[in-house]
């Protein structure tokens, strides 16, 4: 039973890596979470090699070492994670677990068996942020593939066996889910974004004044920034005034001397600029001195990559994947292409460079942002599922 006087706590499960103390875009989004009024907790990562536990802006962190390779990580979850999420439910009277994947569903999942063995009452959330079956095929090779996806689908089916809602982050991850579990009450809201910097960020002119193409995302295969520096490449004689500015951080070492050693064969070392990671209104800086932000990737939920750069005016380019036909209207606020197609990248940017409608796609864009995700919203769409998971009084 819940203390007289208290609320259950809510725990979070998943693989964000936060850093001690949290960085500037953590610690609002924790901040506005606090406005739930009630104990709150994060299982998840650190970017490091050691174990982390902190308090602040009212939630307690037990971040796990960030070890190399999914496999490993994934079993940190499922051990020190399953002991974590049993002894907050046992100590700290966590009756709300919200896992952010269905892999970690799995494990909450159970954590909420066992928790029931021994008289505890646990609602479990599972959501889903993007391509939860395809995404990692579709990021790099995997060995013995068959295995692996047998093993994943099997997680998945025993999460949605155990939860009690699930949350979506668009139409697309709503439709994969409703798959599995039909009869599941089902939330929908999109990921967190850091609007301010980005509604804040004072654009120096009008896209049409821009030179500049962003990447404005990890560097990473699934997103197929090489892909974009080679249609740049080939854009060259017609745009010879074009920037290319890669504004992310690379989570692989490996690929990242990939690119550049791309940039170098190309011989783009002059025109095409890595920015790495960098704080949020840096991040926003670049993103709203460009005349268009390109994101050709393979798989999406819904990219807060493409709504941070709609925030500050720059329209953009993206695959139809996912959630991303939900942001982009074709010709209104940006263009959409299909994943893989050059051609088809290459004649967007093209026309990017030679509309005279840019400047009004990227106040379209603008509207589109503001209209999609706001910070009333995400805190509204948290307190429903508490409110529908958690019985009165709890």
């Amino acid at each position: 039973m819940t203390k007289r006087g208290s609320r259950a706590a809510v725990c979070w499960m998943g693989s964000p890596r936060y850093t001690q103390p949290l960085n500037s875009t953590d610690e609002k989004k924790w901040r506005l979470l606090r406005s739930l009024d009630r104990p709150l907790i994060a299982i998840a990562f650190h970017n490091g090699l050691r174990p982390r536990r902190f308090d602040q802006e009212g939630t307690s962190f037990y971040l796990l070492p960030d070890v190399p390779g999914a496999p490993i990580r994934y079993l940190l979850m499922l051990t020190a994670g399953f002991a974590l999420a049993l002894w907050v439910i046992l100590r700290r009277d966590a009756r709300l677990l919200v896992a952010q994947s269905p892999y970690e569903g799995a494990v909450a999942g159970l954590v909420k068996w066992v928790a029931g063995l021994l008289g505890r009452r646990v609602a479990v959330v599972v959501e889903n942020h993007g391509d939860f079956e395809e995404a990692l095929f579709l990021r790099r090779r995997i060995s013995l593939a068959g295995l692996y996806r047998w093993v994943m689908q099997v997680s998945a089916r025993f999460a949605f066996r155990q939860a009690d809602g699930l949350r979506a982050v668009s139409n697309s991850t709503r439709e994969q889910m409703i798959r599995y579990a039909p009869h599941l009450p089902m939330f929908q809201f999109t990921a967190w974004t850091d609007a301010s910097a980005f509604r804040e960020a004072v654009r120096p002119g009008p896209p049409s004044a821009s030179q500049r193409i962003v990447f404005p995302a990890m560097l990473t295969r699934l997103k197929s920034p090489h892909r974009l520096i080679q249609v740049f490449s080939e854009l060259r004689s017609s745009l010879p005034e074009a920037r290319l500015h890669l504004a992310g951080q690379a989570l692989d070492a490996r690929y990242l001397d990939e690119l550049r050693q791309q940039v170098a064969a190309l011989g783009l070392e002059e025109v095409v600029t890595f920015h790495g990671m960098l704080p949020q209104r840096e991040l926003a800086a670049q993103m709203a001195a460009a005349r268009v932000a390109a994101l050709p990737s393979a798989t999406e939920g819904l990219p807060r990559a493409l709504i941070e750069a709609m925030f500050t005016g720059t329209p953009v380019i993206g695959t139809r994947v996912g959630g991303v036909p939900e942001l982009v209207e074709p010709g209104v606020n940006g263009w959409l292409i299909d994943y893989g197609d050059d051609a088809a990248l290459k004649a967007c940017l093209l026309e990017a460079f030679a509309s005279d409608r840019v400047d009004a796609m990227g106040e379209a864009a603008r509207a589109c942002a503001e209209r999609v995700f706001s910070e009333a919203s995400y805190l509204e769409g948290y307190r429903t599922i508490i409110e529908r998971m958690l019985p009165p009084g709890e």
